[in-house]
């Protein structure tokens, strides 16, 4: 069976259409995936944790580097802590 110049043309146009649709399906399914996956770093501690966790190694780095004072980290370091 020979095709003629219309049905190729039919034929490419119904592959290209059929290509598009599934190219869509594929990238809603693989954004749908990505907005409900958890956040893989640290994702067994809480959110208040994690940004207490930073807080007080950017204090102590600040202590280190003699930016604040001992009773400055002390005051501070209550603080973060009795917020979590």
């Amino acid at each position: 069976m020979r095709l003629g110049p219309t049905e190729l043309i039919i034929l490419c146009i119904l592959g290209f259409i059929f290509l598009c649709v599934v190219g869509a399906i594929l990238l809603i399914i693989t954004v749908g995936k990505r907005s409900k996956s958890p956040n893989p770093v640290n994702s067994d501690l809480p959110h208040t944790e994690k940004t207490a966790q930073t807080r007080l190694l950017e204090l102590d780095d600040l202590l280190k580097q003699n930016i604040i004072t001992q009773e400055e980290f002390d005051a501070k370091r209550a603080e973060i802590i009795k917020q979590i």
